[in-house]
């Protein structure tokens, strides 16, 4: 089996969303055979929400989602002045995936966290159905 990979491509979308307000979302992959993580899906600026989030995770593969909680009623300022919003990396496990690709998403779940710059901080949530990641719930989860 391939080591895991993070492109560099895959890198930059992730910076551009950390300090965005009007990015919402990132959904990324593994490719086989060669275990690249990619990049599936990367949200219109200011026109798609949470829901267009949960709709674009499949029901039979798995995926790593990023969200930015970072719409004016979620930002909060720091002491610096600068706006600071919430980032959630959610590692999406449908139960109607296959079990090795669920097993390799968890696994490769490190390479993520390691490779990307401040996604260490977020908080994580795993889940194989939706209903578990609804907004709500989720803002919730992360205090807002």
């Amino acid at each position: 089996m391939a080591h895991p990979h993070l492109p560099t491509a895959s890198l930059t979308p992730f910076t551009n969303l950390q300090s965005s307000t009007t990015q919402a979302y990132l959904l990324y992959t593994i490719t086989p055979p060669s275990n690249l993580i990619t990049l599936t899906s990367i949200s219109s600026p200011k026109t798609e929400d949470y829901q267009t989030f949960l709709s674009e995770l499949p029901d039979n593969e798995c995926r790593y989602g990023i969200y930015n909680f970072g719409n004016p009623e979620s930002q909060s300022e720091s002491k610096e002045g600068e706006v600071s919003t919430t980032i959630v990396f959610i590692i999406w496990l449908p139960d109607g995936a296959n079990v090795m690709e669920r097993e390799l998403f968890l696994e490769y779940s490190s390479v993520m966290l390691a490779g990307f710059e401040g996604l260490k901080d977020a908080v994580r949530v795993e889940a194989s159905e939706k209903g578990v990641l609804q907004e709500e719930g989720v803002r919730r989860r992360v205090g807002l």
